[in-house]
């Protein structure tokens, strides 16, 4: 009785391991196809239509600040560039059957990132007056910066993203775990979503921090020195 549950147990991991080894085979496979046929990557960003608004006054805008940095104290406000940095991700995805199993692989990824800019330049400012083109001046260097920092994060995603994908690689199931294309879609769209937002994430970081450097106190004083209004 010991012999043939001893002849058994071997029989079962053998077997195992035969579909272990099969399995693999059918990832290398799998990842073959998609190195052969790789995904179309493609990125578009948009600076976004300016919006001027001249309707609210430095309390206003201050107001609108206090929004977003509730724990930031300010000063009088005379100008705010609000650029509302955004990323968007839609993937497309190919089923094909692989030594006997169900092999996923995206096909086209497109990326949507841009801004949703606006400016707000105080209206209890006369915009005849050296204040008022002072503070156009200092909001035009953080929608330079803007298109600067954005333009970057482009170049770095198109060198990046084609590899992250590569590397994140195909989905295989069995027979048994197949899944319909539009969930396994959604899956995957997600997985591919949730490493683009950790890239956006420290781009919005590094805009913010670029930013900061021409709002500091110290520049303030400089330019508050140049109009006497």
């Amino acid at each position: 009785m010991k012999k043939i549950l001893l002849l058994c147990l071997g029989f079962c991991c053998f077997a195992t391991n035969v579909s272990a080894a099969s399995f693999e085979y059918a990832v290398r496979q799998c990842k073959d196809r998609m190195q052969k046929n790789p995904p179309k990557i493609e990125i578009a960003y948009n600076y976004g239509a300016l919006k001027l608004d001249n309707t609210k006054t430095s309390e206003g805008i201050e107001e609108v600040f206090k929004s977003t940095h509730p724990n930031v104290k300010v000063k009088r406000i005379n100008g705010l560039t609000t650029l509302s940095p955004y990323a968007q991700l839609e993937s497309s995805i190919q089923s094909e059957s692989v030594n006997n199993r169900i092999c996923y692989y995206p096909r086209n990824i497109r990326i949507n990132i841009g801004y949703k800019p606006v400016v707000y330049i105080a209206s209890d400012i006369s915009k005849a007056g050296c204040r008022f083109i002072l503070t156009v001046r200092h909001e035009q260097t953080h929608l330079d910066i803007g298109h600067l920092s954005l333009e970057l994060f482009v170049r770095r995603l198109k060198e990046d993203f084609p590899h992250l994908i590569s590397e994140i690689g195909p989905v295989v199931k069995t027979r048994s775990e197949e899944i319909p294309i539009d969930e396994m879609s959604k899956q995957m769209n997600t997985t591919y979503h949730n490493h683009l937002k950790i890239l956006f994430d420290d781009f919005v970081q590094k805009l913010l921090a670029q930013n900061a450097h021409i709002d500091t106190d110290e520049n303030y004083q400089k330019e508050s020195e140049l109009c006497s209004d």
